[in-house]
């Protein structure tokens, strides 16, 4: 998180919108609220160091199987770091839930993402697959002034 905070030190952050997925959007999370930016989350993980032995190891990234990401035991300690027991009232963040995220608790994540402008897929799985049909709610969502 350090790298990325320092990556985009320089972006205005008036006109910066922070979107994420899954465990991205567990930090898109964070960075939309430390930002106060216009945030859109998509299936995002809820208190993912609670999930400890599930995330150590070696992956593949999704977009390139040949290519991997390590995650670290105390990586842990740094997404506890991160976490928000219980996240406030946020007007300024849109949340697209699958109903039938076959990852995540799509119900936890309703709990917990309840006071955002909050969006039930139905039929939606992890990946959010029927995402572009999303688009032109996110645009309009993410133009507004």
């Amino acid at each position: 998180m350090e790298l990325v905070q320092a990556l985009c030190r320089d972006w205005p952050k008036e006109r910066t919108a922070v979107v994420g997925s899954s465990l991205g959007g567990f930090y898109a999370t964070y960075l939309g609220r430390k930002w106060a930016a216009r945030t859109v989350l998509i299936n995002p993980a809820v208190h993912p160091h609670t999930h400890g032995g599930q995330l150590i190891g070696e992956f593949p990234l999704w977009h390139d199987p040949t290519q991997t990401m390590r995650f670290e035991p105390h990586f842990l300690d740094e997404l506890a770091a991160m976490d928000t027991p219980q996240l406030p009232p946020w007007p300024d963040c849109m949340t697209l839930i699958g109903t039938q995220d076959e990852v995540l608790d799509p119900r936890e994540l309703g709990r917990y993402y309840a006071n955002t402008q909050l969006h039930w897929v139905e039929g939606g799985d992890h990946a959010l697959s029927d995402f572009r049909d999303w688009l032109p709610k996110v645009d309009a969502f993410l133009a507004r002034a």
